[in-house]
């Protein structure tokens, strides 16, 4: 259970890195969050890293990192934090970075510690369970009358005698009350109907009085709860509104409109701050209430703390990251771009292993950078039916389109981008939800082909091309399921090379705008991702279905070899080839059973697997090779980029 602190380092980018790889840029998309209650530290745990980290207050520099992830709470005394998550509880000592206890067969979420630290409480849909603090022993299970379905994030009283939950009405798809429980009987001592808009977050006074309710869209109810009487009623613009009650027991209450959060004791402003986003959850207050964490959708965390005459201290703990969508090297290799889901691109410098905005903003959402062969960087942005390409560092658009309205209401809104940029910047590719490929020449602002390929005229096509990644699948409708597509442009921007419907390639001319050879698969077609992309000569494609990774002579389209895939690396999606030509790297989605997914180099004229790296604990979204051919980066659906010394076998100095 022992798990070692780490050795003392300025670069904790270093720290505990996979076999192979030199530096991890990114912590990961944040889940879980928790302050200690003597507010000397912030735990902060990632969604599919399995990391934790410890960071103290208020300078927030991190003092461990725990291969660990679920929800957090810290014990009365701040010496235990609490992890919970699919296999159970484990409880770490903060002082000695141990894990010193392991509940194995815990039921129910949503733990926190008795006021004297010797119990812990978990509560599921219909029981509340006790467990033994030292021993990891179930003490007692107390069933919950009058339950219906809930909602995760159950809140108990400061004292443990009542327990508050939202319930669920499935049918007209909202909260329609919330209930209060006695939590030594399990009776439901009350349920109020009337709750706010997307009722989320629970906080109750010391007395246990009064319930502060606070939801998703601006609104705020305190609550009387014992007689069910509405004590106040307020809106703070339309953003989510988090209630504390710390001990004091004044009400506080963080609130998000637009760009700001802002901290009030009720209907007094104490402090506001800016963040990145119009996106973002005030995530939790301290137990006294003198620090509040913040998030953003583009990843990053906020910290607040209180000062005196409403000065406030604001940091910024930019390193965590949602999905890393792509990648793209500076000319000198010393700079490496990365755009991140909510609409976010960020530059990490590869020496120092820190990252910065672009000195220029770049508008719109679902960016994605593009590396160019004449060294520049170049980013597209698709907002509201608009495409947009941008050069990083300056503040107007280079070129705008107006994507074609397909008459699917999905086709503008999906996250996936099945587009592709020429690495001579000069033409820009797309597929739309209705699976057509279009393609632009910026230059001349006309688009040189309406459609290259027509797919299935079904508005429900956009529900299978929305999914991706490792949750449940929506349902479609009919026709076939997994619909995914696949593009990329040869080196000289005059060809397009597509996968569709049906799992067929094409290989086209782009200016005569007809077909020059048709890509086969060797095996049958699977439903799954597609991944394609051009050698460097432009003489090879390379592309992968489930199962599969296909070279072809991008020239006539012929099967140059077929590398069926052994069974942990079936979703070999993220393709790239290196810089000199001889090799290319694939990189797998996640599949049931993988706890880290495998990044594999091959050799192009043999087929042969030279090398095997695991790092990311679930879907490689994509690879950049630098252009000194030394680094290989890969980006990951966790929130991670790491950097992997190739140089060996790609020819760098």
């Amino acid at each position: 259970m022992q798990d070692r602190k780490p050795e003392p380092a300025t670069d904790f980018a270093t720290w505990r890195l996979p076999e192979g790889a030199i530096a991890r840029l990114g912590r990961g998309d944040a889940g879980s969050a928790a302050f200690s209650p003597d507010e000397k530290y912030l735990a902060v745990s990632t969604r599919w890293t399995g990391m934790m980290w410890l960071y103290e207050l208020p300078t927030l520099s991190p003092v461990a990192f725990w291969e660990e992830s679920g929800s957090l709470t810290f014990s009365p005394d701040s010496r235990r934090l609490l992890v919970s998550n699919g296999n159970g509880l484990r409880i770490w000592d903060v002082q000695q970075h141990a894990c010193i206890t392991v509940l194995e067969n815990v039921h129910g979420g949503t733990p926190v510690f008795s006021p004297d630290g010797q119990w812990i409480l978990t509560v599921d849909d219909t029981k509340i369970y006790v467990w033994c603090a030292q021993t990891g022993r179930q003490i007692r299970e107390t069933e919950l009358r009058e339950t219906g379905l809930t909602r995760p994030g159950n809140v108990f009283s400061p004292d443990i005698k009542f327990l508050a939950r939202q319930n669920y009405d499935i049918e007209r798809g909202r909260d329609k009350s919330f209930s209060v429980f006695d939590v030594a009987t399990g009776e439901q001592l009350v349920c109020i109907t009337e709750v706010p808009k997307w009722a989320q977050f629970f906080s109750f006074s010391p007395c246990g009085k009064f319930l502060a309710v606070g939801g998703l869209s601006g609104s705020l109810d305190v609550w009387e709860w014992q007689s069910a009487r509405l004590h106040l009623a307020t809106e703070y613009g339309d953003g989510p509104v988090l209630p504390y009650y710390p001990p004091t027991g004044e009400l506080l209450v963080a609130a998000r409109y637009r760009r700001t959060t802002a901290v009030w004791n009720v209907t007094e402003k104490l402090d506001a701050f800016e963040c990145h986003g119009n996106k973002g959850t005030p995530v939790c207050f301290s137990q006294n209430g003198a620090f509040l964490l913040a998030s953003e959708s583009s990843g990053e965390l906020y910290v607040w703390a209180k000062g005196d005459a409403n000065a406030h201290t604001l940091s910024i703990l930019d390193g965590y990251l949602r999905t890393v969508d792509s990648l793209a090297f500076s000319a000198d290799s010393k700079t490496l771009a990365a755009a991140i889901w909510g609409g976010n691109i960020l530059l990490w410098d590869v020496a120092s292993r820190h990252s910065q905005r672009p000195e220029v903003a770049i508008g719109g959402t679902e960016q994605v950078v593009h590396p160019t062969a004449s060294g520049k960087i170049l980013a597209t942005s698709r907002d509201s039916g608009n495409v947009k390409i941008w050069e990083l560092g300056n503040g107007e658009p280079i070129a705008e389109f107006v994507e074609p309205d397909t008459g699917s209401r999905k086709s503008r809104t999906h996250k996936l981008r099945y587009e592709a940029l020429s690495p001579t910047g000069q033409q820009f590719a797309l597929c739309d939800c209705q699976g057509d490929f279009h393609v632009w020449d910026w230059a001349s602002h006309k688009m040189l082909k309406h459609t290259l390929f027509t797919g299935p005229r079904r508005d429900d096509v956009s529900y299978a091309l929305a999914w991706r990644g490792t949750g449940p699948r929506p349902t479609v409708k009919s026709g076939r399921d997994d619909v995914s597509y696949a593009l990329a442009f040869s080196p000289d921007g005059k060809r397009l090379a597509g996968i569709a419907h049906e799992w067929i390639g094409r290989l086209w001319d782009i200016n005569a705008g007809i077909e020059i050879a048709e890509l086969s698969f060797t095996l049958p077609s699977k439903p799954g991702a597609l991944g394609i992309a051009f050698s460097p000569r432009g003489d090879i494609i390379a592309g992968a279905q489930r199962g599969e990774i296909v070279l072809w002579d991008a020239t006539n389209g012929k099967t140059l070899m077929s590398l069926p895939q052994p069974e942990e690396n079936q979703n070999p999606v993220a393709l790239c080839f290196s810089r000199c030509g001889r090799y290319f790297a694939s990189g797998s989605w996640w599949q049931r059973g993988l706890k880290q997914m495998p990044i594999r180099l091959w050799k192009v004229a043999t087929g042969e697997n030279i090398l095997t790296f695991h790092g990311h604990t679930t879907d490689v979204q994509c690879i950049a090779f630098s252009p000194d051919g030394t680094l290989m980066a890969t980006g990951g659906h966790d929130g991670i980029i790491l950097l992997w010394d190739v140089r060996t076998y790609t020819g760098g100095s």
